[in-house]
């Protein structure tokens, strides 16, 4: 799962920089990696993988230090 996160952050990256320059790829990051990003988005939202994270951090943890699954209003 965590693999996901870090995946779509680079994907972001990716497209980030293709937007600034078509040059660097054909095709925008965003449309060839769709797929992946569709499934790595799945996989970060099923709540049968946040099992573990509800034992370890207790069944608040949505609103606690947990970066990976607090809200986004909780950020600073």
């Amino acid at each position: 799962m965590f693999g996901s996160v870090f995946y779509l952050a680079a994907t972001e990256n990716l497209q980030a920089a293709w937007e600034r320059d078509h040059g660097l790829s054909a095709v925008a990051p965003a449309v060839y990696a769709r797929r992946t990003i569709d499934a790595a988005v799945d996989l970060i939202l099923d709540p049968v993988h946040h099992t573990w994270v509800r034992t370890h951090w207790g069944p608040d943890y949505l609103h606690r230090e947990n970066v990976f699954f607090r809200p986004c209003s909780s950020r600073p």
